[in-house]
């Protein structure tokens, strides 16, 4: 029986247009945390002055 803490073995394949939506996901959040922690440090600079 296996365990549900040991996922090791466990694969996942996508097929490709389920490859290219993560890429595109990915993308998109890496963009939406790159702006929200600049608008972040931005408020913080302005709360410090």
């Amino acid at each position: 029986m296996e365990s549900k803490e040991d996922r090791r073995s466990k694969n996942i394949y996508l097929t490709s247009d389920g490859n290219l939506y993560l890429q595109r996901t990915t993308r998109i959040y890496g963009r939406y945390l790159k702006k929200y922690g600049a608008t972040l440090q931005m408020m913080k600079s302005k709360h410090l002055k």
